[in-house]
């Protein structure tokens, strides 16, 4: 009786300590919600309800975490929407049809218990220079989304929000990526930096491990009037709305959430 008992110890703990592995083994993910889907105005924004997203996608890149007051770099566990280093955000709404699946989820190649002893997290909303200008056509996903390119010489668009007003039709469009990139033609990729790369680093203290991160669309849109703007795509000089969004782009609108 006593030999069973200690048979059914001994399974016990290596079954537990086989599921303290496991769990460590785990990946760890970020996932990313926005003021966009809120039931009451899917796909409008919060404080402009007269114009509907018709696209909201960005790339991240260069994940860092902070533990024991270090930053250690950690890769992307590649899937369908993200290579090692580059990983694809889709807040897109498709308030029509819930069968679409935006891309929230960002799996780590990091266990959760490393995850959880992070005190704070960065990334940058960008692509690595060294895959910025290249074919999208032979890039694996996700920079294989021809949506998000601009050229070989300008690269990719890190990020990309479409809006159209429900009445009139008027569109508006924020296309973020580098400029100044200077190559023989559109069709050559540069073989240094652009001038003014235009990656934006975003840091956040880690409050919690449950690895949600709020993404506030609305504040980008500070001091921005819609109705009299088509917005900025870096094609001219004189669009006027580039500066205040670059400014805004750098705030905290993006921010660790705690559920």
């Amino acid at each position: 009786m006593i030999r069973n008992k200690r048979t059914y110890l001994t399974v016990f703990v290596i079954m537990v300590l086989f599921g303290l592995v496991a769990c460590s083994r785990q990946p760890a993910v970020l996932t990313f919600v926005s003021d966009l889907h809120t039931p009451q105005i899917c796909g409008a924004l919060p404080k402009q309800p007269d114009y509907q997203v018709r696209q909201f996608t960005f790339y991240i890149s260069g994940l860092e975490l902070l533990i024991d007051e270090q930053w250690q770099p950690v890769d992307f566990f590649p899937t369908e929407y993200q290579a090692e280093h580059t990983a694809m955000i889709d807040l897109t709404p498709h308030c029509d049809d819930a069968s679409v699946q935006t891309q929230v989820q960002v799996p780590l190649a990091v266990g959760y218990h490393h995850f959880s002893s992070a005190e704070a997290i960065r990334f940058a909303i960008g692509v690595p220079f060294t895959h910025n200008h290249k074919d999208p056509l032979t890039q694996p996903a996700p920079l294989n989304e021809s949506s998000m390119f601009w050229s070989w010489q300008r690269g990719y668009k890190f990020l990309r929000w479409d809006l159209q007003h429900n009445d009139t039709g008027h569109g508006w469009s924020f296309h973020l990526g580098s400029v100044g990139c200077t190559s023989a033609s559109a069709l050559r990729a540069p073989t240094q930096p652009c001038s003014s790369p235009n990656q934006v680093t975003i840091s956040m203290k880690k409050d919690s491990n449950d690895g949600y991160i709020f993404v506030e669309a609305q504040k980008l849109l500070n001091d921005v009037n819609l109705d009299n703007s088509t917005g900025c795509m870096f094609h001219l000089p004189e669009e006027a709305d580039c500066q205040p969004l670059l400014n805004h782009i750098q705030q905290p609108w993006i921010t660790w959430l705690n559920r």
